[in-house]
């Protein structure tokens, strides 16, 4: 399906192009993002224009997180978007940072393929088994919005680990995820403090790599402490979205 240009998206991106930052319009047909907007039933009158809006809603966010833990987003040197998509994020953070600061992942290479081409930024392709890749350099700042809120028990802990692992000296980690605040019923959360579901908005990912995960506090800062050796610096409850919940992990030298 085709992005719709209508004359309230184009209002919207002149707005945000007055305030004297681009932002670059461009919406790859296959975005799932932006699908999952046009069939939302909250959404699906305006879905490009929500599209655009919820990234820039995810900018607002960071540089919030960013500022709390005194950075900047335009001090930031090295920027890795992981699980990238096809650039709901990333149009808005080069609003910001220059693309060749900017570094985006996920294993649809269309995406990567897709986000390379058109925002000028660098990129490589990931896996489903963490132990398959290999992250070409260090980062100071590691964002990974919505994806350990669909990992399985098995690749939880071990992307969390390999991507602390990929931090540069006094980097950071930012993620997020579904917080008991996001159950229907919250009863149903495990004495472990984590629960799948195999339910998801991809058409594509196998539920055995990709489904829904609630987690707790104390799972996630136990998790992060055993896999990291470092504890959680700050939790933000609801801090992506006003839903969920998000970590930020500071890179200590041992």
């Amino acid at each position: 399906m085709q992005p719709v240009f209508d004359s309230d998206v184009i209002d919207y991106i002149c707005s945000i192009n007055s305030q004297g930052s681009e932002l670059l319009p461009d919406v790859h047909s296959d975005d799932e993002m932006y699908l999952f907007f046009t069939s939302h039933p909250d959404h699906r009158n305006t879905p490009l224009k929500s599209y655009f809006i919820s990234g820039d809603g995810m900018l607002q966010n960071l540089r919030e997180m960013l500022n709390s833990i005194g950075r900047s987003l335009e001090s930031t040197g090295s920027f890795l978007e992981f699980a990238c998509g096809y650039g709901r994020f990333t149009r808005h953070l080069l609003r910001y940072l220059n693309p060749r600061r900017v570094t985006v992942s996920d294993v649809y290479r269309d995406a990567v393929d897709f986000q390379k081409a058109t925002f000028g930024v660098d990129g490589f392709y990931s896996e489903f088994d963490p132990g398959k890749l290999e992250i070409p350099k260090k980062y100071d700042v590691i964002f990974v919005a919505s994806l350990f809120s669909h990992l399985p028990e098995q690749t939880w802990r071990p992307w969390l680990k390999k991507l602390y692992n990929s931090l540069a000296e006094n980097g950071v980690l930012i993620f997020s995820v579904h917080g008991t605040t996001c159950m229907a019923d919250p009863s149903q959360m495990p004495r472990s403090g984590f629960y799948y579901l195999n339910m998801s908005e991809s058409r594509s990912h196998s539920f055995e790599d990709y489904g829904t995960t609630y987690v707790t506090s104390d799972f996630v800062r136990q998790a992060t402490l055993e896999e990291t050796g470092t504890p959680v610096l700050l939790e933000i409850s609801k801090g992506l979205w006003s839903y969920q919940d998000v970590y930020i992990v500071k890179e200590e030298a041992k």
